[in-house]
């Protein structure tokens, strides 16, 4: 074989061996074209997933705190008219406040029960804090200096819980809202984000002031809420 077959013969063995420089390329951009499409996807299907979770959690607190008030598990002032519960109480980790004995068996997952010191909880991505009223009718949260200060008959009327991303736009992108009437809010401008910048106890309420939850009126169509943003209900 001459000189010229031979090299004729190593380029097209080297051709079968390997990627030209073009086609590395070309592959290079399909991948890149897939991964534009795809990750973007994921993380909204992601975000997505994290929300109706949590949605269905505050829905779950709801017949919990329902559940929890009619058999009387709380009734601090003795009047026959049980009251709302911190998550710590209704996940059997925290004492009740009537008979300072945990709740057997309990009626939330022990998991709500682990609560930060800022009296949150954190679950799918989410921030949860629940508030019950003092004597005045504001909200306090979970933490230990507050449950002695929850009025009896107050917090057999009314508590708010809310749940926020952790991490805005990686976690979750709407905040929640959920009261004694056991409707469930949304924001649909707020970005609220990160455990030490929540919303407040009130923040979908209206015609309350100062951290005050002892109302059943919701913000609503061009109402706002105590916090300055718009709500919606979730359906």
């Amino acid at each position: 074989m001459n000189a010229r077959g031979s090299m004729s013969t190593a380029a097209v063995s080297g051709r079968q061996n390997g990627f030209t420089m073009i086609e590395m390329l070309i592959v290079v951009a399909v991948i890149s074209i897939v991964a534009s499409i795809a990750v973007p996807n994921y993380f909204a299907s992601r975000l997505s997933a994290n929300e109706a979770a949590v949605i269905g959690t505050l829905r779950q607190i709801s017949a919990s705190q329902q559940m929890f008030r009619s058999t009387d598990h709380d009734d601090i002032d003795g009047d026959g008219q049980g009251e709302f519960g911190f998550m710590g109480e209704l996940s059997g980790l925290r004492p009740l406040r009537d008979t300072n004995v945990e709740l057997i068996p309990p009626i939330l997952n022990p998991a709500f029960g682990e609560i930060t010191a800022t009296g949150a909880t954190m679950r799918n991505g989410y921030v949860f804090r629940l508030f019950l009223p003092d004597a005045g009718g504001v909200g306090l949260a979970e933490t230990d200096s507050n449950v002695a200060l929850i009025d009896p008959r107050f917090s057999a009327e009314f508590f708010t819980c809310v749940a926020w991303p952790n991490a805005y736009g990686r976690s979750g992108q709407r905040t929640f809202f959920l009261c004694q009437t056991g409707t469930i809010m949304t924001t649909i401008d707020v970005r609220y984000s990160g455990e030490a910048s929540g919303p407040a106890a009130n923040a979908a309420m209206t015609g309350v002031t100062d951290g005050r939850i002892d109302t059943h009126e919701l913000a609503s169509g061009v109402v706002v809420g105590v916090d300055g943003n718009r709500w919606q209900e979730v359906q």
